[in-house]
């Protein structure tokens, strides 16, 4: 017998977290990542350690997103110079977007999908938003509500947890069914619709470095393993800086990933070699690849060569 359960979706909670959402992937969080799949995307997800192929979803949008967007958002407008008149252009498009997103989906379920792969444990303690290890699987078969359902509908009989999964009973599930089947014929627009498509439909095209891959944790686990295979450690690609080696025990297992494969959209699918498409790059290397369009890891090593012989 199938299980349901309820993945609760946030928003970024850094600026540099959300330029990254901005620039690499073009949307401005995941629950327009999620708004915007196609028929046949599959997206890796927290789940229950007991999760089973085949086993129910749905996305919630906590209430807490519109707090955290706000607040990016007073950060951003006390910038000056920092960004481009193109890069400041469509961030301010991405904060509009965020905005109109919350007003239908904020403190509402707005999505529903499936499981499509067994759990699998990946120790992602090194995240900052993460706290030690968690099970991951595949969803797919994506379905937005046009109509989704606030929390004042259902929390009188199910309390979303604080943790990202809020598990459900079988009579939980049949009420949440219930609930929805009778808000299927009432206000039957497009505006989920709408308001995705308002962002990045001027201005000049760009390329996307998807952040998905770089997020995705069972591809950062591999494309970690690999690095430290072929370093024995876990250095910085471009310049060598080793976490552990500088702040020992705390900086264990600590780099992040950058995906080097450009796309020609945001909607673009592509397969993912974690040895060939990933490097593993401190947080101020990671930070200068996207500063003001993308470089290549060779660019930058380029630059940092260089300016390492100047200062010598």
């Amino acid at each position: 017998m199938s299980a349901t359960f309820i993945n609760t979706v946030g928003f970024p909670t850094t600026l540099e977290e959300f330029e990254d959402y901005v620039f690499n992937t073009g949307v401005c969080c995941d629950v327009e990542l999620l708004l915007r799949n196609t028929t046949d995307s599959v997206f890796s997800w927290t789940c229950l350690k007991s999760a089973k192929i085949g086993d129910f979803c749905y996305f919630y949008q906590t209430k807490r997103a519109l707090t955290h967007a706000r607040r990016l958002k007073r950060e951003f407008d006390k910038t000056s110079g920092m960004y481009s008149s193109e890069d400041r252009a469509d961030l301010l498009a991405a904060f509009e977007t965020a905005d109109g997103i919350y007003n239908l989906c904020g403190g509402r379920i707005f999505a529903t999908g499936r499981v499509k792969s067994e759990p699998e444990y990946v120790d992602v303690e090194e995240e900052s938003h993460f706290r030690g290890g968690k099970f991951f699987v595949d969803i797919g078969d994506i379905h937005v509500l046009k109509n989704p359902i606030p929390l004042e509908n259902f929390n009188d009989f199910i309390r979303i947890a604080q943790r990202s999964v809020t598990p459900l009973s079988s009579n939980q599930a049949g009420k949440l069914a219930e609930l929805i089947n009778s808000k299927k014929e009432e206000n039957d627009c497009d505006d989920l619709e709408s308001v995705v498509e308002t962002f990045g439909k001027e201005g000049k095209k760009r390329q996307y470095y998807t952040t998905r891959y770089e997020r995705d944790p069972k591809i950062r686990k591999a494309a970690i393993k690999a690095h430290r295979k072929k370093y024995g450690a876990l250095p910085c690609h471009v310049c060598g800086f080793d976490y552990e080696k500088t702040y020992g025990e705390h900086g264990r297992g600590f780099i992040e990933v950058h995906h080097i494969k450009p796309l020609s959209s945001k909607d673009e699918e592509v397969e993912v070699n974690p040895e060939t498409d990933l490097v593993c790059l401190c947080a101020n290397c990671h930070r200068m690849i996207h500063r003001s369009g993308i470089l290549t890891p060779n660019e930058l090593i380029f630059l940092f060569s260089g300016n390492t012989r100047c200062r010598g």
